[in-house]
């Protein structure tokens, strides 16, 4: 016989199981979790110890058979402090989801790379960390940690089982302090804290005994003397493991309050694209293979808020099944976003809430319960992609577990959403499985993991098929209505709070329970990835509000075109260095070229203020658009400033469109600008007849008047690129003539490669100069050649780059930025002046 414990937030479980898998008897206890004075929650030591005691006795007594081994699983973060001398804790257990460490969780954050960081700890900085809550310990006692030793939920309980002190890799992965690939804690990063390697216990992989077995004194329980026992690690992953979904591919889904979607990948080291995916990493209870997690928080909760909001008293569960009996299985026509408490994975936001849109007087009950598990499945279809994205997955199979495997219903919608077929496990206790065939595959009960899994009950001939048909009519609704919701709901609850948010330790369970990590919204280094898509921070402005400053004070602002998602980041630290005001631009069409979407560019781009506290006054501009979806795209996702270039056209018709856009733009409290006359590339050789694709300063007053564009770009002699054949040149008289008989501000396109004293010459122009410099390629060029390339590479190439080769690349990046600024634009130092302050203020 296997003993599984699982030390849960909320109860405190333990399983009785055959080899083959079979559970003989469970039992199950309320978890005694306490709250001091102050509001912060806690676990007693002692208090947890008995319970987790009381519940194996009555799992032993029934025991029909010597049990082989024992293997405890817990929640991930949980933990307390004990002395290593006397074994006596030094603290209570603090609960993951306790934010006693928030301040504690920005010192870390503060103190490195989070990128590097992520790509050493597979997680983000956050008050949950194991780190974070010893540095908070240390605020309450400073001696606290000396010959101390912290030990997980998990770890507590194998120590009281067995007198050993010790942890698993999954809950060492929890720490912000461990290594995943050399599978160590980080000795340097801890010195930084005043802290030695050895506040941590010794990591070993899920499954491994652990001392010399258990206590002689226990027998009272039914536990023989030297029974192993293993600690088994994190709860979602022994459940992961229960279901067999370790091997790529294979993805585990828990259903419950909350939810999580849970992947195996091969061990392999973590790069900018796992950075970015939102969701976080580790060792997986499997072997040889690493975890990607993610979870929304807020699943079975929004059909209990449904219920009970529907009823007085609440709906039964028996009326809730049979109103979604009664529902079509054609896709509903209301759109729910579950965000109760916030939105977790991949786009993680605290200030989100949910919503129904669509609502009219024909929907009645079932409508919206339709809705609500319809915008479930659409929130893990979201991990999936992220998933698939990111890591290169093909999703096609999913096994779920827990207590929402009981709804048919929300089962056939996610298949029919996410198109995969759905294999239910048989057991709802599949983390208590999953710890005992751990703990028996740990003391050599089977040959492997195969042989382990082979006997279990897990391939369920349980399965849900998705209806093809469904699926690509959710999947439109997916694209078309879930995720375009998103960037504006998002910057509404972000800018016009209805009501405080101040969650009880409950409601932090609630949103936190899918285990996905929450962000800090303040961090250095390149910043921990949140979905800040439209947040709007005071020193983010328009391009007109930029540019009339600008302009007075007889500077030019660089428009800097990062390209990579990863150069984001050299542009604004340069803006910051030389105390510069900035414009951060990408185009349509490196859009495009670079397989890159408004919001993700934007993603990266809010992440980068936050996590560098930009000061400096920023303007965030889409630049040479012809379309109107990918402008109101841009403008969805946070965009201050637009360019529409019809330029190509005749006259009449650049007007027409780029009065549409101008108008669209300015409707939304955006910026705009357009093109007149034809900006060229440098790969040809200049004739006589190139001064017709300038700009005419008649041509542009008409242009300007009646499309109330804010700035102009100008064809002037300028072109795009790099200059291998024509030579640079700016026709100042033109320029000026066009600056005369116009309001708009001037823009010069193709500012790489032109020599410093004509751009000055172009600002400086008595009556206006040129107020808006673009440049793009020559830090492109700077990025490649730091990296030793030639040829441009995708945004995910460049990603794929070491941390070194990227951080080279921005090195250089940031250099161009910075001299542009200093020698080019005479904008360095001006972000300091006074008018700033006023318009920021």
């Amino acid at each position: 016989m296997l003993l599984g414990i699982d030390v849960g937030t909320t109860h405190c479980k333990v399983g009785l199981f055959t080899e083959a898998g079979a559970a003989c008897q469970l039992a199950s206890c309320a978890t005694p979790v306490q709250q001091h004075a102050d509001g912060h929650a806690f676990y007693d030591p002692e208090q947890l110890w008995q319970t987790v005691l009381s519940v194996i006795k009555e799992v032993t007594a029934v025991a029909k058979s010597p049990i082989a081994a024992i293997g405890i699983a817990s929640m991930a973060e949980t933990g307390l402090l004990i002395d290593r001398r006397t074994g006596q804790p030094r603290s209570n257990l603090i609960p993951w989801f306790d934010q006693a460490a928030a301040t504690q969780a920005k010192v870390m954050a503060d103190s490195a790379d989070s990128q590097t960081q992520f790509c050493t700890f597979g997680i983000y900085p956050s008050f949950k960390n194991s780190l974070a809550k010893i540095l908070w310990l240390q605020t309450q006692d400073v001696s606290i940690t000396a010959n101390a030793v912290w030990l997980h939920a998990a770890d507590y309980i194998a120590y009281r089982l067995t007198g050993a002190v010790a942890t698993d890799y999954t809950l060492a992965g929890r720490t912000y302090a461990f290594d995943l690939f050399n599978k160590r804690w980080d000795a340097a990063w801890l010195t930084q804290f005043g802290l030695t390697a050895d506040i941590f216990p010794e990591p070993q992989p899920s499954g491994t005994p652990i001392g010399q077995g258990v206590h002689a004194d226990l027998a009272d329980i039914g536990l023989a003397a030297g029974t192993p026992v293993a600690i088994c690690g994190h709860d979602h992953l022994c459940a992961a493991f229960a279901a067999g979904a370790v091997t790529e591919g294979m993805v585990f889904n828990s259903l419950g309050t909350a939810e999580t979607l849970l992947g195996a990948l091969d061990d392999q080291a973590l790069t900018i694209p796992h950075y970015q995916s939102g969701l976080t990493f580790g060792h997986h209870t499997s072997r040889n293979q690493m975890y990607w997690l993610g979870g929304s928080s807020a699943a079975g909760g929004s059909i209990e808020w449904l219920r009970t909001i529907l009823g007085d008293p609440p709906l039964t569960y028996q009326e809730i099944e049979q109103l979604a009996m009664q529902m079509t299985h054609e896709p509903g026509d209301l759109i729910y976003l579950p965000y109760l408490s916030g939105r977790s994975a991949p786009w993680p936001d605290s200030d989100m809430r949910g919503a129904f849109i669509g609502l009219s007087a024909h929907h009645q009950r079932g409508d919206l319960l339709k809705a609500v598990l319809e915008g479930l499945a659409y929130q893990i279809e979201a991990i999936r992609r992220a998933a698939g994205e990111h890591l290169g997955q093909s999703i096609n199979q999913i096994v779920v577990s827990g207590g929402g495997v009981r709804n048919q219903a929300w089962l056939q919608i996610k298949a029919d959403v996410c198109g995969c077929q759905l294999a239910i496990l048989p057991t709802v206790e599949a983390t208590l499985m999953g710890a005992a065939l751990l703990a028996g595959l740990g003391n050599g009960m089977f040959k492997d993991e195969q042989e382990a899994l082979a006997e279990t009950a897990t391939n369920s001939t349980v399965s849900i098929l998705p209806s093809q048909q469904r699926h690509q009519t959710y999947q439109q609704r997916y694209q078309q209505s879930f995720l375009p919701l998103q960037a504006p709901l998002q910057h509404f609850f972000q800018t016009n709070p209805l009501t405080p948010h101040r969650p009880s330790p409950t409601q932090r369970i609630l949103r936190e329970a899918s285990g996905e990590e929450a962000r800090s919204h303040s961090v250095k280094g390149t910043g921990a990835r949140v979905s800040h898509t439209t947040m709007k921070p005071k020193n983010l402005l328009t391009l007109k509000q930029a540019l009339t400053i600008a302009e007075k004070g007889g500077y030019a602002l660089g428009s800097f075109s990062p390209r990579y998602t990863a150069m984001i980041r050299p542009v604004l630290q340069a803006g910051e260095r030389a105390r510069s005001p900035l414009i951060v631009q990408i185009s349509a069409n490196e859009l495009r070229r670079y397989d890159i979407s408004p919001a993700e560019f934007t993603n990266e781009f809010f992440a980068q203020m936050t996590a560098l506290d930009i000061t400096v006054p920023v303007v965030l501009h889409l630049d040479h658009t012809k379309t109107m979806d990918v402008i109101k795209a841009a403008i969805a996702a946070g965009f201050t400033s637009v360019m529409i270039d019809a330029s190509e056209k005749p006259l009449a018709e650049n007007i027409a469109i780029s009065r549409e856009a101008v108008a669209y733009a300015h409707e939304h409290g955006v910026s705009a600008e357009a093109e007149l006359g034809r900006i060229g590339t440098t790969d040809f050789v200049e004739t006589d007849d190139d001064t017709e694709l300038y700009t005419r300063p008649d041509e542009a007053e008409r242009f300007v008047r009646e499309t109330q564009t804010d700035a102009l770009a100008v064809s002037v002699g300028t072109a795009h690129g790099v200059y291998t054949v024509r030579q640079p040149k700016v026709d100042l008289k033109r320029l000026q003539a066009i600056r005369q008989r116009t309001s708009a501000h001037m823009v010069l396109h193709g500012g790489s490669g032109v020599p410093a004293a004509m751009v000055i010459d172009a600002i400086q122009l008595s009556g206006g100069g040129v107020s808006k410099v673009n440049i793009a390629t020559d830090l492109e060029v700077a990025a490649l050649a730091a990296l030793g390339r030639e040829s441009r590479l995708s945004n995910a190439e460049m990603n794929m780059q070491s941390p070194t080769q990227i951080e080279n690349a921005r090195n250089a990046v940031l250099a161009v930025v910075e001299d542009k600024m200093r020698h080019y634009l005479s904008s360095a130092g001006r972000a300091d002046d006074p008018i700033w302050r006023e318009v920021i203020n």
